[in-house]
């Protein structure tokens, strides 16, 4: 049987290229990659059996269900990487799952999800915004007197100020010019 082009994968220990690093599977990702190894393996096994064998040990049949079977391991290994990625994707946006907790960096991953990103753009906002409302407050509206209130009456108060110096000062010039 030709090799279908797994020649790239003939680096790594068990034949088959690996998309994720050990432990970072999920255990439905793991069963998928295990029976890729087993698949791999039984291949293997089943080609030193034809050309060991006497002739007509393994039936026409028999080999044809063999390639049959073996021509999904493709598919399969696609539908792994898919859900190792779905696994990923899901990770970067709500964290990682309940039963994944026990990883070392899950604190990490919880904290940089998506989810948390966002409830904490949201927390944010709604301290911004109780911010504002106080500001306002302080600042004063029509209904209630506020710092800008006090600064005008404080500007009056000076202007008064100013208006009574001038009067002494200009007074006491028009006294001594005369």
């Amino acid at each position: 049987m030709p090799s279908r082009g797994f020649a790239s994968w003939s680096g790594r220990a068990s034949g088959l290229p690996v998309a994720f690093e050990e432990g970072e599977a999920s255990p439905q990702v793991a069963v998928l990659q295990e029976a890729l190894r087993d698949l791999e393996a039984f291949r293997k096994d089943f080609e030193l059996l034809r050309r060991t064998s006497k002739a007509g040990a393994t039936s026409d049949g028999l080999s044809l269900a063999w390639e049959k079977l073996y021509s999904h391991k493709d598919r399969l290994a696609k539908v792994k990487d898919y859900l190792w990625d779905a696994q990923r994707r899901e990770e970067v946006i709500s964290g990682p799952r309940p039963d994944r907790l026990g990883d070392p960096d899950v604190r990490q991953k919880m904290d940089n999800s998506v989810a948390a990103l966002v409830n904490s753009v949201f927390k944010e906002s709604n301290e911004l915004v109780n911010a504002s409302d106080k500001a306002q407050r302080l600042l004063g509206d029509a209904s209630k007197a506020g710092i800008t209130d006090e600064v005008a009456s404080a500007s009056k108060a000076l202007e008064k100020a100013r208006a009574t110096i001038n009067k002494m000062v200009v007074g006491k010039t028009v006294e001594a010019s005369a």
